[in-house]
């Protein structure tokens, strides 16, 4: 949907209505109060209200614990959680919305075009700027810290004071989280390897975890390769080792690293010869496929990676005999915790690869270089505003401003945002060193509770990151970004996209929704191919583009070149070129 036109209006009216009361926006729920003594007079807590939500991971929630009954308590309502996972169960979510059973609000991570399909259908109602300005200042000023982009990725079509819904903020997934590599530094050491740079242990508690910022270049990868597969690096002397653990997705954990070698940074677009294009179209690419074919002929990378999904390769990887991985920051130290601890990351890649292993090491390092010496990692999110918060059409104002008003409460207050998240010092959790010269909030786990109402479960808490949280809820991506690796020269390494549409300001959306299921089995069959080796990717790359090009890629690419660069949208960040 073009919104070119429609956003320059919005722009000019958000910055002219900023201190402004006004109706709530859309809604069949009654005539929206329309000034700020009669929306005031809605603020207050005398009445109480009933209010349903359904959330992800909302599944499974007693129906009373700590964090729900105190926000029940302060603002005089009933909360009724959906008991459904929005995450991993969506379809009977939609079974019940399409049967009328809407609840109240959803928080869900759905495209641009859910949220407006269901707008355009009557499904949910709209909430106005100026109110939310009014009954979430706090949530408004955390908007504000990007500019006039967080409030018009959801504005409304019909009008340019009202959003279809509230958007999530969440941008710890682009700023502080990036895609790096992994290497089992053990093995390392047994091959005679040293690493680049200055590595230092990530945390006083993780003897197992190891950092540099310094990447290795592409020979040296492939000098690793070799003797992860050749040299006994796991000293059994049996020759069972595997250098690439790797999934089945295009740039799914390893092959993303290995893509830096060639200028990639996932599947984010790019420029070449002046022009933004996909990057499964471009030189870069062909490259690329050429190197992972070449790294499968030599049986560095596991031979049935085609079948491995991310759960089957966790599986396989639990034997220790898998050297190198690609993945986010986060699925190394997003918590300096010991094996002793068996948190989920230790139920995944990299950690399970050394969990039942006490000498076990992993370095985590930026993606390898290639000829123009860069590193090139993904942002995890090219946008930090995910997810969505939408209202049913028969929210009342009354309703909306006490959702408001809670919302603001319960993430936008640090620390109530803390106490929602971790609950009381000395019954839901512990104090300990961080190993910083700080304190750090430890979990007591939920078995070890007084009872099941003390559980602590913040269901607000992927919509938003908590703004102003004590320091005891430290977020260690940032520690070992900015205290360890320094934050310049890791932000140096991450990219965006080339260009995004993340305002829907061209027909992208709809163009791919026509075209993307042709276009997706042209390059996967193209990619598996290639690099099983069952064809040249020289002698057939003419021919892969011309049949992408038969099926619809052209018009794309003319949506996309509409988009705005990702470095206008996203201040700070590069876009891939």
């Amino acid at each position: 949907m073009k919104r070119a036109t429609k956003i320059i209006v919005a722009l000019i009216c958000i910055a002219a209505i900023m201190s402004t009361v006004v109706a709530c926006g859309r809604s069949d729920a009654g005539t929206p109060s329309s000034s700020s003594g009669s929306a005031q007079t809605a603020g207050g807590m005398e009445k109480h209200i009933e209010l349903s939500y359904a959330c992800n991971y909302g599944a499974g929630l007693p129906d009373s614990f700590y964090s729900k009954n105190r926000l029940e308590e302060k603002f005089n309502v009933s909360i009724k959680l959906i008991d459904i996972d929005l995450n991993s169960d969506w379809a009977s979510f939609q079974l019940m919305v399409t049967a009328g059973d809407m609840p109240d609000f959803v928080s869900m991570n759905r495209a641009y075009v859910s949220v407006l399909e269901w707008y355009e259908q009557d499904v949910i109602r709209s909430v106005s700027v100026p109110l939310v300005r009014e009954y979430a200042p706090d949530f408004a000023s955390t908007i504000d810290l990007g500019g006039t982009t967080g409030w018009m990725v959801l504005a409304s079509p019909d009008n340019a004071d009202d959003l279809m819904a509230l958007t999530g903020y969440y941008p710890e997934t682009t700023y502080n989280n990036w895609w790096a590599s992994y290497y089992r530094l053990d093995w390392l050491d047994n091959i005679g390897v040293a690493p680049n740079g200055n590595v230092r242990q990530f945390h006083p508690n993780t003897p197992y975890l190891y950092v540099t910022d310094t990447p290795f270049t592409k020979d040296q990868f492939l000098d690793i390769m070799y003797k992860f597969k050749y040299n006994d690096p796991n000293l059994n002397g049996i020759d069972d080792t595997v250098p690439i653990s790797c999934t089945n997705g295009l740039f799914a954990h390893s092959l993303e690293g290995i893509a830096s070698i060639f200028g990639l940074a996932r599947e984010f677009c790019l420029e070449e010869n002046g022009r933004t294009i996909n990057h499964y179209s471009s030189e870069r690419y062909k490259e690329f496929l050429k190197f992972a074919a070449e790294l499968y002929d030599l049986g560095y990378m596991d031979k049935d990676w085609f079948n491995t999904d991310w759960t089957t390769n966790n599986e396989k990887c639990s034997n220790g005999l898998y050297g190198y991985y690609a993945s986010t920051c986060d699925s190394g130290f997003m918590y300096p915790q010991g094996r002793e601890e068996k948190t989920s990351l230790w139920s995944r890649m990299p950690l399970i690869a050394i969990a039942d292993n006490p000498d076990g090491k992993i370095l985590v390092c930026p993606h390898e270089t290639g000829a123009d010496g860069k590193s090139y990692s993904a942002v995890y999110s090219p946008s930090p505003y995910r997810y969505q918060l939408v209202f049913e059409k028969h929210v009342s104002d009354e309703k909306m401003v006490r959702l408001l008003q809670l919302l603001n409460y319960a993430r936008f207050d640090g620390i109530t945002a803390f106490e929602n998240s971790y609950g009381v010092e000395g019954v839901q959790y512990n104090v300990d060193d961080d190993g910083f010269g700080g304190k750090l909030a430890i979990r007591v786990p939920t078995d070890k509770l007084p009872s099941p109402e003390d559980q602590v479960t913040d269901i607000f808490g992927q919509m938003w990151q908590a703004p102003n949280a004590p320091q005891i809820f430290k977020n260690y991506i940032i520690v070992a970004r900015e205290e360890i690796t320094g934050s310049k020269t890791w932000m140096d390494m991450i990219y965006g996209p080339h260009r995004i549409d993340l305002l829907n300001e061209t027909d992208y959306a709809s163009v791919l929704s026509d075209v993307g299921t042709a276009l997706s089995t042209t390059v996967n069959e193209y990619w598996a191919g290639a690099i099983a080796g069952n064809f040249s990717v020289d002698a057939t790359w003419d021919e892969y583009i011309a049949n992408l090009d038969k099926a619809g890629y052209q018009k794309l690419l003319d949506e996309l070149n509409k988009a705005p660069l990702f470095s206008d949208l996203m201040p700070g960040f590069k876009g891939l070129k």
